[in-house]
């Protein structure tokens, strides 16, 4: 910007020293071709200036361009980006939702043990809150970043099949696990339940439904580190 101005004033002052009877300096008296010799060297000075503004000015406008263009690029990648997010966190929420709605029915069917269900009411509505938290925590920070914690994986899954059983789709369908109870990981633990969750929901979903024994085998086992 300071250029152009610069370059602007040297373009003025040619004016008026072109066509304005106007100096800052003590005039002298010239012959006149050592006047045409001057007038040609500042045409030729003035020239270069509006050359080289020019070429500021197309500088300039390619590195606005270049800049709208990784800011256009940039809020694509985070369109696309919290396009997956939305798509995942409905996914990881749909199905507890569902299976909730089918485990409120059950102290209405089954009042004998209307105890034991309002319990298991509670901890899959308290689990489902602690889903709700870990989303509403990684929506906050917004990096993405892997996020290592130590965990036991056996539980973990063991509170995501909780939260799905009671869907109507996962009545006939068992829960094979076969973890260690002690086993822990140290991983992105939220990205762990997303990634077990997702592969729960699409068994359920998309089971065979002329076998009598379905099952869902989840196995884990430590081999050397």
């Amino acid at each position: 910007m300071g250029d152009f101005c610069f370059e602007s004033l040297s373009f003025a002052l040619y004016l008026i020293d072109t066509f304005i009877d106007f100096s800052l300096l003590p005039t002298r008296q010239y012959d006149e071709n050592t006047l045409q010799v001057n007038k040609i060297i500042d045409f030729v000075i003035c020239a270069i200036g509006m050359l080289l503004t020019i070429k500021l000015l197309i500088d300039n406008l390619q590195h606005i361009i270049s800049e709208r263009t990784r800011n256009n690029r940039e809020l694509q990648r985070l369109n696309n980006e919290l396009d997956r997010y939305s798509y995942t966190i409905t996914h990881d929420l749909k199905g507890p939702i569902i299976s909730l709605r089918r485990l409120i029915q059950l102290p209405i069917l089954d009042k004998s043990n209307y105890d034991q269900h309002i319990g298991s009411i509670k901890e899959s509505l308290e689990n489902l809150w602690e889903l709700i938290e870990d989303v509403s925590e990684e929506r906050r920070n917004r990096t993405f970043e892997v996020k290592k914690e130590s965990f036991n994986i056996s539980e973990t899954v063991e509170v995501i099949w909780e939260l799905l059983r009671y869907a109507p789709e996962a009545q006939r369908i068992k829960l094979r696990l076969n973890i260690p109870k002690e086993l822990k990981v140290e991983t992105d633990k939220r990205r762990i339940i997303g990634i077990v969750n997702n592969l729960f929901t699409n068994s359920i979903r998309y089971q065979d439904r002329s076998k009598n024994n379905r099952y869902i085998k989840v196995s884990g086992f430590v081999m050397g580190n």
